[in-house]
């Protein structure tokens, strides 16, 4: 029985070089949080009365249909910038624990 699992990764970031990491990163948590603020406003958000919404530069859109778009596209930008993020976490800690492992390609 083990107690847990050793395992390589060979990653690539796309676009980014080896100076941009720490800065990408921070970028990345940035843009998490206001993921997060904006799901917690539409959390707390009351509908509007008449149940339709008028954006700027949108169409007017039923409350339940807005919110039920906007919560999947969080969503959805959520997962994509986790994955980013593990990904810049991972070459931080590959850079930390040996230098050399870290190349421009």
């Amino acid at each position: 029985m083990s107690w847990g699992t050793c395992y390589k990764y060979e990653g690539y970031l796309n676009r980014i070089g080896i100076n941009e990491i720490d800065d990408k990163r921070d970028e990345c948590k940035k843009y998490l949080q206001c993921d997060f603020d904006e799901l917690l406003a539409l959390i707390v958000m009351t509908p509007p009365t008449s149940g339709v919404i008028v954006m700027p530069d949108s169409e007017p859109e039923m409350w339940n249909d807005y919110a039920l778009r906007r919560l999947t596209e969080l969503r959805e930008d959520i997962q994509e910038k986790n994955r980013m993020l593990e990904c810049l976490e991972q070459a931080i800690e590959s850079r930390h624990e040996n230098p050399d492992n870290l190349s421009a390609g």
